[in-house]
């Protein structure tokens, strides 16, 4: 056989195997995409279901978790894509029965819990059948929004609460909300990353004196970052925080390794973990931005002693003068009856 013909042969079998290759791609592209179709059409179809599934319980009374700190019951307002509105009763010892809006108002506060985490919403028949319950969404004023992160969104420069309880429970103000992410500014550990997919609820936190306190606060600006996973990048070798507390809460210096992965090395201990596991992060040690603010305000105090010391001084000194003044006074008019 020529060398032509070799050649022949060779170029023939690289264009077959070329072909089938195509074909094999263009099969898994195909088994993929319709994978995905299927995915997406399952997740419609469960979307539905759940609102399905909810939407017959509007406005009922409902138990969201049937235990722990997460668990709440009250009047069921909205369901959304991705979370429900509660509405529960906060629990205080007035007693004055007003049914006027504003009193309705106080005594009741919204919880916003993730669907994804909400592991069981019960019904109470009994209390349901029994009792004829108004329209509360349309006397209780709730943040209307088509998701949990738009949810978010619309709380910046509030104060709010992050879960019910446990150790990942944090109050502060929201001031940043991006996509997988949240910085809430505390007071004890300053300005504090929370992974939204670890959140499980959200609620706003209002008290008597918020309002003049929030006029004066000064927090630092946040980082950054458009995911949470470049927040740690952000905070490579410094001393962090991880989690707010329970068994996978750990302190030390932040290092990045490869694959997204990162260590912590604290004094003997090498932790190695990945930001998607991480529920929260701060710069620093835990508390100390509470400290900081202690400080803050025994200088502002000691300044105040100063500042009150020096004005009753100048107060005394001038009471002084104006003692001896008088004195003088008094002792020319004595003279002058005395000549006369």
């Amino acid at each position: 056989m020529s060398t032509n013909e070799n050649s022949v042969i060779v170029t023939n079998e690289t264009e077959v195997n070329t072909a089938a290759d195509t074909e094999v791609n263009t099969a898994i592209e195909t088994e993929v995409n319709g994978v995905n179709e299927n995915s997406m059409n399952e997740m419609a179809t469960e979307v539905q279901a759940y609102h399905s599934f909810l939407g017959s319980l509007k406005g009922k009374v409902v138990t969201v978790y049937r235990g722990g700190p997460e668990s709440k019951k009250g009047v069921l307002l909205d369901v959304k894509s991705d979370f429900i509105a509660l509405s529960t009763q906060k629990n205080n010892n007035n007693n004055n029965n007003n049914d006027n809006q504003n009193n309705n108002k106080q005594n009741h506060q919204i919880i916003y819990y993730q669907a994804q985490h909400v592991k069981s919403i019960s019904e109470d028949s009994k209390s349901n059948s029994t009792q004829t319950i108004p329209m509360m969404n349309n006397q209780m004023d709730y943040i209307n929004a088509e998701s949990f992160v738009e949810l978010l969104n619309l709380m910046i420069d509030e104060k709010i609460k992050i879960n019910q309880g446990g150790p990942e429970s944090k109050k502060g103000i929201l001031v940043e909300a991006a996509s997988d992410y949240i910085a809430l500014f505390t007071d004890d550990d300053g300005m504090v990353y929370f992974n939204i997919n670890h959140v499980k609820s959200v609620s706003l936190h209002q008290n008597k004196n918020d309002n003049n306190n929030q006029m004066k606060m000064v927090y630092p600006e946040a980082v950054s970052a458009a995911k949470f996973e470049d927040v740690f990048k952000h905070m490579e070798h410094k001393w962090v925080a991880i989690n707010r507390g329970g068994a996978e809460a750990m302190e030390g210096v932040l290092v990045e390794n490869s694959g997204g992965h990162y260590t912590v090395v604290s004094n003997q201990e090498v932790l190695r973990i990945h930001p998607y596991h991480i529920r929260s992060i701060s710069s620093g040690p835990k508390g100390s931005a509470k400290g900081l603010q202690n400080q803050m305000q025994n200088q502002n105090q000691n300044n105040n002693g100063y500042n009150n010391y020096q004005s009753n001084d100048n107060s005394d000194n001038s009471n002084n003068n104006v003692n001896r003044r008088s004195a003088r006074r008094t002792r020319n008019s004595s003279y002058r009856f005395a000549r006369n």
